[in-house]
């Protein structure tokens, strides 16, 4: 077997599957992780964060409305631009609307990927 074909090979890989998208996706799962166990995490991939983190997962509301979230002391919402990439006019309406009625309080921005944690808190 000869390494000096493969190993390139599986550098040239690594690096158009892992980007930066990636990256942040599983930083913020490290950090959904860290969170109380009663937590409760809405997101647009609710299973994927629930295999990860052990978190209580529920689906964002659609169409999107902030009314239509539980509130409480354990509450966060994950923004990623895995899942709602920034191209989309309607995805950057969204994030506006977190930033400007959440707090931020985890960000990961790497080579066009980002993720972001909110914690609602109360109404």
């Amino acid at each position: 077997m000869d390494l000096s074909i493969i190993i390139p090979t599986f550098v040239t890989f690594y690096h158009q599957e892992v980007t930066g998208t990636n990256r942040c996706f599983s930083k913020s799962m490290g950090f959904i992780k860290s969170l109380p166990e009663d937590s409760l995490i809405y997101s647009d991939e609710s299973p994927i964060v629930y295999y990860y983190t052990n978190k209580k997962t529920r689906f964002y509301p659609n169409p999107w409305d902030k009314e239509k979230l539980e509130y409480g002391k354990n509450v966060y919402l994950l923004y990623s631009s895995y899942d709602k990439p920034l191209y989309i006019d309607e995805n950057v309406v969204f994030r506006k609307d977190l930033k400007n009625s959440f707090n931020e309080i985890f960000s990961c921005n790497e080579d066009w990927g980002i993720s972001e944690v909110y914690h609602i808190g109360k109404k």
